[in-house]
């Protein structure tokens, strides 16, 4: 999904001056109903793009937020209610974080099932690969549980070395 035009005349270069800045959204989930995933993808362009994070590590973080909401969709909850996912994205000088936090099932996505590579492309199935690719494309992968809350937050450095 292409980012909004700035008017601001600020660049999305990680020189951005808004630090310690976040932007929070709720996202309204039910079982199976994915309709809230596009309203949460709208949101975090817009938030990505005003806290001037370089576009390859939005799209990295979008496709995290989009696959950990989609498994909470999945997962999550045993009945068909609707219930509150909290979004966050906060921007420091070197790293942006992304948080879901939900009311659902525990699942750690750290210790949970590891993907394992399917011998060919018929053994392998449609499920378990979004964890792997949000491993992959996380610096730093967090979780908690409290009070009945999961707590996901995705980091990325925005400068490596």
């Amino acid at each position: 999904m292409a980012r909004p035009a700035r008017t601001d005349g600020a660049s999305d270069d990680s020189s951005h001056p808004a630090r310690g800045t976040s932007w929070t959204h709720t996202a309204q989930v039910r079982r199976g109903v994915y309709g809230s995933l596009a309203g949460a993808t709208a949101w975090f362009v817009t938030s990505s793009a005003a806290l001037g994070v370089p576009q390859s590590i939005a799209d990295e973080l979008d496709f995290c937020l989009n696959e950990l909401l989609a498994n909470i969709v999945d997962h999550a909850f045993d009945d068909d209610e609707v219930h509150d996912v909290h979004v966050g994205l906060t921007r420091d000088a070197d790293r942006v974080f992304l948080t879901l936090e939900d009311d659902g099932r525990a699942f750690d996505p750290i210790t949970g099932d590891t993907y394992v590579e399917p011998a060919t492309l018929d053994a392998a199935g449609h499920r378990g690969y979004g964890i792997h690719l949000v491993r992959r494309f996380t610096d730093e992968l967090l979780y908690h549980r409290s009070e009945g809350r999961n707590s996901v937050t995705v980091m990325k450095r925005l400068v490596h070395g």
